[in-house]
């Protein structure tokens, strides 16, 4: 399955994420991109927060066994990252 990757930057923070087709979820105005592991989560919040970019903090996602963290991108569609536990 071919893949697309998209990225920006905001000052010396650049998030690039792949669209893997099952591992994004669009409903509404909202994106759902899958983490390997709770440290990449962690060190993403770490690096968004250093940057000044707004968001809620990671969360417990007790029904999924996973943790996520909601940002807003630039058009204001709620983008979370999260990260099923294991």
């Amino acid at each position: 399955m071919a893949s697309r990757g998209s990225g920006s930057c905001r000052g010396s923070v650049c998030l690039r994420l792949k669209w893997l087709g099952s591992t994004v979820t669009r409903v509404g105005k909202y994106r759902s991109f899958a983490v390997d592991t709770i440290e990449l989560l962690e060190r993403m919040k770490g690096d968004l927060d250093a940057a000044r970019i707004p968001n809620d903090g990671i969360h417990d996602e007790p029904a999924l066994n996973a943790k996520g963290l909601l940002l807003y991108d630039p058009d204001g569609i709620a983008v979370e990252l999260y990260t099923i536990l294991k």
